[in-house]
């Protein structure tokens, strides 16, 4: 299956709703599943075990609790935010494998049954490994702005063999590539305040440059392979979307819809035509389950369409839409009241989705205010 990582980011992602940073007193009820109150333990006294009713308090009442479940990550969108004043450094690790097979003709039929011409199995491996820091920053209660920096490793292998040219042996070609990718800004907003049982509704907006090095920047070969992988796509984006969350204690239920934008250019190839990779409509549905006070699980599943590619207004040839689909699973634990650890399994549902994508995360809420 092919991932087709340079039309759209992060699917690469760069496709979640993020819990809110578990920092501070501000309780938020939007993602997090509130731990029970605690009973005072009580110690027997010489009063009690004479019936005698004590003259002042008994036992030691319980320390006021801000411990709070965090719901797991999967989709880039967040269902609530990060508070006011806290900033989040969120180191993240991302592996994607994809691979595709495909049959390539070129010739002519004389017969329904019979082609002239050449005929050839291509297979296409990729692997791409993303280390990234995420910041996101409390401006208040209910706006929040983030950024994030990539740096990118992809590696490609190519095995080609001519099925009538009587060739015993696949021709095998490697290529890689690693450096800066597309440098991400995002904002964050939040409507309301979930009362009277009404969902949280966010408004998105994210914007993707095109610092890495595109497509169109490496040098290709005479057979028009890439003898070096590109390491963004080339084209800025602008991606609006809209979250909701639904809490219903011990779960809590999101869904989000967006819409990628991508900007046309013109590239410096022959004739120097304008290209556009193609915009995207993305839609994701899942559901968040508090197992403990700093345990949480989370299933979702993201779909996007991706539209074909066009040079000078018309599509390309052989270019096709792609429906991209992943299944996500989630689970994060807590280990510091500042501090949690995210892991999400993405497995690829649909012909052009990744065969696989893996995230580790570890954001780290503090406010640098002191």
């Amino acid at each position: 299956m092919d991932v087709h990582l340079a039309l759209f980011p992060a699917l690469a992602l760069s496709i979640a709703i993020l819990p809110a940073a578990a920092f501070g007193v501000e309780k938020s009820p939007a993602v997090e599943a509130e731990s029970g109150d605690v009973q005072p333990v009580q110690e027997t006294t010489d009063a009690e075990s004479n019936n005698t009713p004590p003259t002042g308090p008994v036992g030691q009442a319980p320390q006021p609790r801000q411990t709070q479940a965090q719901v797991a990550d999967v989709l880039e969108q967040r269902g609530i935010l990060t508070p006011q004043g806290i900033l989040v450094v969120d180191p993240q690790f991302q592996y994607v494998n994809s691979s595709v097979t495909q049959v390539n003709l070129e010739g002519y039929t004389i017969l329904p049954a019979l082609l002239v011409g050449s005929i050839s199995i291509d297979s296409v491996r990729r692997d791409t490994v993303t280390m990234a820091v995420g910041l996101r920053y409390g401006v208040t209660s209910h706006f929040e702005l983030e950024l994030r920096i990539p740096f990118v490793r992809t590696d490609e292998q190519i095995s080609s063999r001519p099925l009538n040219q009587g060739t015993q042996e696949n021709t095998v070609t490697k290529a890689w590539g690693q450096g800066l990718g597309d440098i991400e800004a995002a904002a964050h907003y939040q409507f309301n305040n979930g009362e009277n049982g009404w969902p949280y509704f966010i408004g998105n907006l994210r914007i993707k440059s095109d610092t890495g090095r595109g497509p169109f920047q490496v040098p290709v070969a005479s057979n028009g392979l890439q003898l070096e992988k590109p390491t963004g796509t080339g084209f800025w984006g602008i991606q609006p979307s809209f979250t909701f969350t639904l809490p219903s204690d011990p779960a809590v239920f999101y869904g989000s819809l967006g819409y990628l934008w991508n900007l046309d250019r013109k590239v410096n190839i022959a004739g120097t035509p304008t290209i556009s990779p193609g915009n995207s409509i993305s839609a994701s549905l899942g559901m968040g389950l508090a197992l403990n006070q700093d345990a949480s699980f989370s299933l979702g599943y993201s779909h996007n369409t991706v539209e074909p590619a066009k040079q000078n207004g018309q599509t390309i040839k052989g270019a096709s839409r792609l429906q991209v689909g992943v299944l996500l699973i989630g689970v994060s634990y807590r280990v510091k009241p500042q501090t949690t650890v995210n892991f999400n399994l993405g497995v690829g549902v649909t012909q052009d989705a990744p065969n696989v994508q893996v995230t580790l995360s570890l954001p780290l809420s503090f406010d640098p205010r002191g």
